[in-house]
């Protein structure tokens, strides 16, 4: 629990040892208007569900979460509010990630200026979605999978009506 007015420079969340919970919920308070909101998850978490609720109105200037080397839970999930509409959105996944699936979930009317989901290098897991709300129109979607990606799908699910400027999908060397 944070407390109502916290406006710090860095709100560090971090889970104990041997947390072994079905779901790990995150909920940063309504006006956390920190810089930086990190997410230390442990070294052996091996719930089934991590999820990150970021409030109505985060306005910090970046969300980062930090997966531990080796995850290897069912499904990670990365849940952006409703009006987020700062510069960058990352989403940084550790070196050995196995897990199934690795999922980012962009709101309904995400208008930032830029998504970008870095891949590690050794990339194992089965299927990495990206998935794009139904009326994404921010100027870049890029998606930059790692040298020797090893995946067995990469799926870039875009809406029915993508007014975006660009949408780039690097593919390694």
């Amino acid at each position: 629990m944070v407390p109502y007015r916290y406006c710090g420079r860095v709100l560090e969340v971090m889970v104990p040892y041997w947390y072994c919970g079905r779901v790990l919920d995150v909920m940063v308070p309504f006006w956390y208007c920190g810089r930086v909101l990190k997410i230390l998850v442990p070294f052996w978490y091996c719930g089934r569900v991590l999820r990150v609720l970021v409030p109505y109105w985060y306005c910090g200037r970046e969300l980062e979460v930090l997966v531990p080397c080796w995850y290897y839970g069912r499904v990670l999930e990365v849940m952006v509010p409703c009006w987020y509409c700062w510069r960058v959105l990352e989403v940084m996944v550790p070196y050995w990630y196995s897990g199934r699936v690795l999922r980012v979930l962009v709101p309904y009317w995400y208008c930032g200026r830029g998504l970008e989901v870095l891949v590690p290098c050794w990339y194992y897991g089965r299927v990495l979605e990206v998935m794009v709300p139904y009326w994404y129109c921010g100027r870049e979607l890029e998606v930059m999978v790692p040298y020797w990606y090893c995946g067995r799908v990469l799926e870039v699910l875009v809406p029915c009506w993508y007014y975006g400027r660009v949408l780039e999908v690097m593919v390694p060397y």
